[in-house]
């Protein structure tokens, strides 16, 4: 797993939540406080970034079973989400997953907003953008993670955000040598769907993470997921809140170069 990428969208969090959140899942372990200050679950954008960094965790591949559907090297599994195995490694600390001990605290450090020629430049082929996109949807951010010995790939990552809704459209392009993806979904509804008139997958309320909303109460963060591929190209869309697979599917056919 490429640590520079999983660390540049972590952020340290705030005591009262980390206390709160480990109160409401395990009341009965108060002794292991001290565990829970490794958790860096963040909102949509982190928590997205974290999921992608994750599936190429070999520790945490193997975990994976229960194959529901597969598009490229894309495994979609059965198994608890990312989010939902390093909860219960907080509840259950003498039985944590590998990836418990993989996740830094780290100051948050903000994504650039590349311009287009720039993002094109740093990954060496065009990219994609969502071309009009629908009235209120204003870009975020966009950047270009890069191969190394660790990750596989090139990808570039631009979003969209309105109010508090958010998109993260994601295009990536794998080395030949890149191992298989797992992406565990728990209980989240998963089924094939055609986008752009090709195969793709469609994945909705996908647990990305807990957070402490408005009124002080920790909650679970959800996103839908629609992912296909397309000239070499693997291409995902989240949105948090999740937009209906209609609404998706009408932002993917906006997807050009």
């Amino acid at each position: 797993m490429n640590d520079k990428f999983l660390f540049d969208f972590q952020q340290e969090p705030r005591v009262e939540f980390v206390e709160k959140l480990f109160q409401q899942l395990n009341a009965q372990s108060i002794a292991h406080k001290h565990r829970i200050r490794q958790l860096s679950f963040g909102l949509s954008l982190a928590a997205f970034i974290l999921v992608l960094a994750l599936i190429f965790s070999p520790p945490v591949r193997t975990f994976a079973q229960n194959v529901l559907l597969q598009l490229g090297k894309l495994f979609i599994t059965q198994e608890p989400t990312y989010a939902e195995q390093y909860e219960q490694s907080l509840v259950n600390p003498d039985h944590s997953p590998a990836t418990s001990d993989r996740l830094p605290i780290v100051e948050w450090q903000s994504p650039p907003l590349l311009t287009r020629a720039e993002a094109e430049s740093q990954a060496g082929f065009l990219i994609a953008e969502i071309l009009n996109p629908p009235s209120g949807w204003n870009l975020a951010t966009r950047f270009v993670t890069l191969p190394d010995a660790s990750t596989p790939f090139t990808r570039v990552t631009t979003t969209y955000q309105t109010g508090q809704s958010i998109l993260v459209l994601t295009q990536t392009r794998f080395e030949p040598s890149a191992p298989d993806e797992m992406l565990p979904v728990g209980e989240a509804p998963a089924g094939p769907v055609t986008v752009q008139g090709l195969p793709g997958l469609w994945i909705e309320n996908l647990r990305l993470s807990t957070y402490v909303d408005e009124n002080n109460l920790v909650a679970p963060q959800f996103a839908n997921l629609l992912v296909w591929e397309q000239a070499g190209f693997e291409f995902r869309i989240q949105s948090t809140p999740g937009l209906a697979l209609a609404e998706m599917l009408e932002i993917a056919d906006l997807v050009h170069p």
